[in-house]
């Protein structure tokens, strides 16, 4: 049935003309056989315990929680807060993005993707109205990172995603790349207080079972023993940087050509390249074929040839993916 779905499903995106699609696998070997090749992987890396301290350095640093669950930093210079400007900002505020800056937020995205990436999911209104709905169904939000007036786009800093279901994460930072370890330190002190908040939360869940039972109130039984437990585990960045410290592996990134044709335009060419190519895709029958392929950084092309033209070089769908996307690390996982 899983391998029908896949093929039926491969189908209907060459019919639309998709140029390609990818996903993180939870075992490659599942994906092998429908043409899907691993091309790269996404990275994380951990929120330090040792130096966390969520209420010591929030405390000194005048940090709250505002009613988008946001963070801001206190009035006046408070002990602490010299030390805390040298790795963060002077003013810093964290908040949820909202609806009417999607378009602005989307906008600013896009611009420091292109600036670290050659291929990335282009964002709009729309994509970010649609991601703030899959969050909240994790107990999750889209979160911005601003130094000074929030009405400047110029104040923003960093964007990132949270959710709680099943431990807290953080995922997909994007920030402004002469501010980045700026963004990672304020996001290590913002987790740190919503770790703070759930462990709060947790307990007062805890103390409403206990009173529960004395109560003899049968809803209280819903609440997970457990709760607590499962949703303070160790913090991570997931997306982040693999030039970050203690970065790992946190998933391998596949890939699957659909529209060959729609696919070489999003290639990313450094030089000029021309070759002529023989490709065979077992499940998709338009892939296959004699092609004249032409790479350059001003544009490529794929021309359908009658016949082989000089030195013709046979490839798998799979062995032409691996060699056009090898190394690019999808740090956008859906």
């Amino acid at each position: 049935l899983m391998a029908a779905l896949i093929r039926e499903g491969l189908v209907r995106r060459a019919e639309g003309k998709m140029p390609f699609v990818f996903l993180t696998p939870a075992k490659e070997a599942y994906y092998t056989p429908f043409g899907f090749v691993t091309v790269g992987a996404c990275f994380a890396c951990g929120v330090d315990q040792r130096t966390k301290d969520p209420s010591g350095v929030c405390e000194a640093a005048g940090f709250h929680f505002s009613e988008h669950t946001g963070m801001t930093a206190g009035d006046g210079k408070k002990a602490g807060q010299e030390n805390l400007a040298e790795q963060a900002f002077e003013n810093p505020h964290v908040r949820e993005i909202l609806p009417e800056e999607y378009d602005a937020v989307s906008d600013w995205i896009n611009r420091r993707l292109k600036e670290s990436y050659s291929l990335y999911a282009h964002r709009s209104a729309d994509y970010m109205a649609t991601l703030c709905r899959e969050l909240a169904s994790e107990g999750g939000r889209i979160m911005g990172i601003f130094d000074g007036d929030q009405t400047r786009e110029a104040s923003l800093k960093g964007v990132f995603l949270y959710t709680t279901e099943g431990g807290p994460e953080i995922t997909e930072p994007v920030c402004d790349p002469e501010a980045e370890d700026q963004v990672y330190e304020t996001i290590r002190i913002w987790s740190g207080v919503l770790s703070d908040s759930i462990r709060g939360e947790a307990k007062n869940r805890e103390n409403d079972l206990d009173a529960g039972h004395r109560e003899g109130d049968l809803r209280a039984a819903s609440v997970e023993p457990d709760r607590e437990g499962s949703m303070v585990k160790e913090m991570e960045i997931v997306g982040c940087s693999p030039n970050r410290p203690g970065v790992r592996e946190k998933f391998k990134a596949m890939i699957r050509i659909v529209s060959l044709e729609e696919c070489i335009r999003f290639v990313p060419a450094r030089e000029a390249f021309t070759q002529c190519i023989r490709v065979t895709d077992p499940i998709l029958e338009e892939n296959n074929g004699v092609f004249l392929l032409s790479l350059s950084p001003s544009g490529n092309s794929l021309k359908r040839l009658q016949e082989e033209s000089g030195d013709c070089v046979e490839l798998t769908i799979e062995e032409l993916a691996a060699l056009l996307f090898h190394d690019i690390f999808l740090n956008e996982a859906v």
